[in-house]
This record gives C-alpha cells, sequence and structure tokens, in this order.
C-alpha cells in the first residue's frame, strides 16, 4: 500500500513535474489532466526503497488506482480512477484496503438490503448491474435531455477535476447528452464546465449564470472563477468543455485577463 502522505506528496510533484507546464504556466494546477499522460513507473526504486521512490508493488498499485477498479473476470473498468493531480486529495481512499463508507453502505441498504453484508462477497459478474438497477431512482444516469431542451430548458453542469469522481465519466455522460439532444439543441441548452482543481475551493455566481443565460441570451461559455488557496486569491476563466482555460504569455499568472479558453492542447 502507500500510506505515508509523504509519498503522495511526492506522486503530486512528480505528476506536476510532468503535466503542470502543459497550459502554458507552471502554477501547481493542471488545467486539462486529459492531457496529462503520467507514468509512474518514472519513480520505481532503481535500489533499495527510498522516501523518493517507489517499489515496484507500490507502482502496480498506483497505475491501478488512476486506471480505476476492473472487473478481473472480463478486464473491464467499472469506472476511471482519479484524475491526474488529485493525489492530494481522495486517492488514498483508493488503495485503502478496506471500502468507503458510503459505497458499503448503499450496497447494504439499497442494492441488498441487508445490514450484515459483507463486501468480500461482491460479485463482480452481476453485483454492478444489480447495484445500478436499484439505485436507478437515486441517480441520473440516463443522458436523454431532448424533451428538457425541446422546453427551452437550460442545465449547466460543473464539477472540479480535484474530486473522488473522475470527471471524465461526467464527460462520457455529457457527450451522450449532447448526441441525444442534438447539437443544434445542445449549443443553447447545454454546457459541462470542468474546473481546475476543486470546486470546494472556487467560487463563482452560478445564480447569475444562469440568470443571464435564461433572461439574456447569453450561454456560459466562459466564467469568471475565484480560487482562494492558502491565503491566497486567484482569478481564471472557467471554460465550457471541450475548451480549457491557457495563458497568454504574459502577464500576471494569478489574473484570469491574461488567459484565454482554447482548445486541448492550445498554447499562445
Amino acid at each position: 500500500m502507500i500510506k505515508s502522505s509523504v509519498s503522495y506528496a511526492m506522486i503530486h510533484e512528480a505528476v506536476l513535474n510532468a503535466c503542470d507546464k502543459l497550459d502554458g504556466v507552471k502554477d501547481g494546477v493542471l488545467e486539462n489532466p486529459l492531457n496529462c499522460h503520467f507514468d509512474p513507473l518514472v519513480l520505481l526504486c532503481k535500489g533499495a526503497d527510498a522516501r523518493d521512490c517507489l517499489t515496484a508493488p507500490q507502482v502496480e498499485l498506483l497505475q491501478k488506482t488512476y486506471q480505476g477498479p476492473v472487473n478481473p473476470h472480463t478486464g473491464k473498468v467499472i469506472f476511471q480512477g482519479p484524475a491526474p493531480g488529485d493525489e492530494l486529495g481522495e486517492m488514498y481512499s483508493f488503495a485503502t484496503g478496506e471500502p468507503r463508507p458510503v459505497a458499503q453502505n448503499m450496497y447494504k441498504y439499497f442494492v441488498f438490503k441487508d445490514p450484515n453484508w459483507d463486501w468480500k462477497t461482491l460479485n463482480w459478474d452481476s453485483d454492478i448491474d444489480l447495484a445500478l438497477k436499484e439505485t436507478g431512482s437515486m441517480l441520473v444516469t440516463d443522458p436523454n435531455f431532448k424533451e428538457f431542451a425541446d422546453r427551452g430548458g437550460k442545465l449547466m453542469i460543473f464539477i472540479g477535476w480535484v474530486n473522488y469522481h473522475n470527471p471524465a465519466q461526467l464527460i462520457d455522460f455529457y457527450k451522450d447528452a449532447v448526441k441525444n439532444m442534438g447539437a443544434g439543441k445542445a449549443a443553447t441548452s447545454l454546457r459541462l464546465i470542468t474546473i481546475p482543481g476543486t470546486f470546494k475551493e472556487t467560487l463563482f455566481d452560478k445564480v447569475a449564470v444562469i440568470e443571464q443565460w435564461v433572461e439574456q441570451g447569453q450561454a456560459p461559455n466562459q466564467i469568471l472563477g475565484t480560487y482562494h488557496i492558502d491565503g491566497k486569491v486567484r482569478t481564471r476563466p472557467l471554460c465550457a468543455y471541450p475548451k480549457v482555460s491557457q495563458y497568454r504569455g504574459t502577464g500576471d499568472t494569478d489574473k484570469s485577463e491574461n488567459f484565454v479558453c482554447g482548445e486541448p492542447g492550445f498554447v499562445k
């Protein structure tokens, strides 16, 4: 296992060294983790185990953590693991050897309705599908918002990249919603905002954004976000997917006016 906070800090630093400059500025935040192809193998110890490297089993564990849980019989990925850059968040909870309480309680009380259910008896070939079926009324799993859009509805979805749930899952959901709604309707009715870092530390006026969209027809293609990190204030444009915030190349990197929403991989 990788239990030490020092180890996760070392891993996080390695991820930033590999990917932080992809948006044009090294600032400790990955604007688009989808562009980060960090390989934990670079941290493999060359000799004895040390504080600045990982053993072969730890490297394998980290690779599997990023990948997400896999059905051991079929090889199917159940859901993606945490995104690169989330090493100081809840990544440790993926590899403690114990289930997360919220997941365990869902299976106990909603899926099997048995408070004594033992998570070690999970049947990968049937229980995942059963869970989706039994919790369907609690989860928004149907990406068909066509009727909603036909009535003029406006839906803004937002999520932070530093989050227990990898936003890549929500991106897939969004793509399905666009397909079902139709590109034309989606252009006026649907937006996905993926927020660098965590939305818990990022402020923006959600009500005002929706009001402008509904009352003035101004879709939220770019939103001013304010970060409060370690007593420091930073503003950045929060971009509608698939665009991401990119540094213009000059000016204060804590000011949003020095960034532009561009296509992934674009650096001015």
